[in-house]
Order: structure tokens, then C-alpha cells, then sequence
């Protein structure tokens, strides 16, 4: 399938905001100053050949430390054997991990329709494990190979004792794992249920004529296909005009008119809605 420059744009944004997404829900659920506060933390779409597609913008030493994690996993793990709600988590640097040992990556498949179509994955530090001063990577922590911590939404506990038992401050390290979980696992249900409402917020102000006639078309085209909502938030009634079916206009953050398009724009009953129309900008046409 062949997509013009706009729908390009619009899908690679809407992926990239999944992963960036998935990245609040780690800081704001994690536990430890390491994330919470220093965000110490990345997050990234894979597709379901482990190839990176959206990377969101967090540590810039981890743009090359998920990359491997996806790929481990399916040499382990066959394609036939992964679920829904499956979390795989690694740390060691020569089988997907990240940098070091303190920095663990978790991994989930996202499925559609039954069918695997990527993977999300996060990578988040964690501290307390290992040697004070370590020279080795044995001195370094617990090396950790792509293993399945999470089997179909149900938390492995057996081996989350293992891991917690080589840190020094357990209680956090759980936490922060739950968190890694949670924001993978949030955003693999969110990519595998779609979208029922998009929410454009001022998507063609200061754009040319053209380019705005352009993403009009692209919004029709998405409705169309995939059945979605469109809420639009704008001060452009032109566009309101041309694509609306209901409008609601507000004022100091309360509605006061609402109803069809022609009724509200045509035969206002607030005075602030007329005030609006009386203000806004017209062309007139002057005789030569």
C-alpha cells in the first residue's frame, strides 16, 4: 500500500505518541528517584520482526539499548507460543539487554485480531544491586536473559523473588518492575483496540489553504475506514462549516450552545455565540 507524505506524517506521529505515552505512564507509576524524578527511563514500538519503528525521546544513550531485546525474545520464544499479556523482561548486555546491568528492559507482544503485529518495550535503571565498585560483570548485578516474567497478564512470582532477592532495597525494585510492566502492557492494549474518537486540537491553524483541504481529506478518509469519531477543537468556522455535524461553543471553559451545525452557526440563541459570528473575519469583494 502506497501512502502520500501526510498520511505518513500523521501515522508516524500517532506511533511515536503511543511510545511517548507509554513513557508517562512508567515515570508517574514508578517508585524510585531514578525514574520518578531523573526519568532514567526509554520507551519504543517494535514491529513483529523486532525492526524499531517509533522510539520515544527520554535517554539519549538508550536510542541502541532496546534494540536488541525483540529480537532475543523470538529466538527463545516461537510465535505461536506468545499471548496476550505476556511481559518478558532482560538486563544482559549480550542477549538483548541494555548497556549495564542496571538498566532492565521488559518487552510485550501486541496482538491484533489474534495476529502478533509488534511489540512494545521499555528500559528503565535500577540501583541497589551488585558490588559497591564493580570491575566485571559478574560484580555487577544478576544477569538477567530474555525470560517471560509475566504469562498472559499473571505476574511470575517465583522469579520476580529471584530478582528481588539481589537487590538491596526489594520493596522499590518492585515497584518500578510493576511499572515497567503496567505502562507496556497499557499501551500493547491500546494499540491492539484502536481508536473509536480522535481529538484534533487546532490541527490547520497558520496552515496553507491547501495543505488543510489536504488533511481534511485525510480525516474523512480515516473516519470512513476505520469508523472513528472526530472531535474537533477550533476557532475556525469555516472548517466547522465544511466537515462538523454537531457543534458545541464554549466560553470560559463552559458550553453555552449546542446543537447541529446549521442551527448554532445559522440561528444562534447565545449572545456570546452571536458575538463570535459578528467578529468573525469575511472577505469582501470591491469593484474594480
Amino acid at each position: 500500500m502506497g501512502w502520500d507524505r501526510i498520511t505518513l506524517d500523521v501515522m508516524g506521529n500517532a506511533l511515536l505518541a503511543v511510545a511517548e505515552e507509554m513513557g508517562v505512564v512508567l515515570i508517574k507509576s514508578s517508585y524510585s528517584s531514578n525514574i520518578k524524578e531523573r526519568r532514567d527511563c526509554s520507551t519504543a514500538l517494535f514491529d513483529s520482526r523486532g525492526r524499531l519503528i517509533a522510539q520515544a525521546e527520554h535517554i539519549p544513550m538508550h536510542l541502541g539499548s532496546l534494540s536488541g531485546i525483540v529480537a532475543e525474545v523470538l529466538k527463545r520464544h516461537p510465535v505461536d507460543r506468545l499471548r496476550p499479556g505476556d511481559v518478558f523482561i532482560s538486563n544482559d548486555p549480550f542477549t538483548g539487554g541494555g548497556t549495564h546491568l542496571p538498566d532492565i528492559t521488559v518487552a510485550s507482544p501486541v496482538f491484533a485480531e489474534g495476529a502478533l503485529v509488534g511489540f512494545v518495550a521499555n528500559i528503565a535503571h535500577h540501583a541497589d544491586g551488585g558490588a559497591d565498585r564493580p570491575r566485571t560483570i559478574w560484580e555487577e548485578g544478576l544477569r538477567i536473559p530474555p525470560i517471560t516474567i509475566v504469562e498472559a497478564g499473571r505476574i511470575r512470582e517465583d522469579v520476580m523473588e529471584l530478582l528481588l532477592l539481589n537487590f538491596r532495597l526489594p520493596d522499590q525494585r518492585r515497584g518500578d518492575l510493576r511499572a515497567q510492566f503496567a505502562a507496556a502492557e497499557e499501551r500493547a492494549r491500546a494499540l491492539a483496540a484502536g481508536p473509536s474518537l480522535l481529538v484534533c486540537d487546532e490541527i490547520t491553524s497558520a496552515l496553507d489553504v491547501s495543505v488543510q483541504a489536504a488533511i481534511v481529506e485525510l480525516l474523512g478518509a480515516l473516519q470512513r475506514d476505520f469508523g472513528l469519531g472526530l472531535l474537533f477543537v477550533t476557532h475556525n468556522l469555516a472548517l466547522i462549516r465544511s466537515i462538523a455535524d454537531e457543534v458545541a461553543v464554549m466560553s470560559e471553559g463552559r458550553i453555552v450552545e449546542f446543537g447541529t451545525v446549521e442551527d448554532v452557526l445559522e440561528a444562534p440563541k447565545a449572545d456570546y455565540t452571536r458575538r463570535l459570528l459578528a467578529d468573525t473575519p469575511t472577505l469582501e469583494v470591491v469593484p474594480a
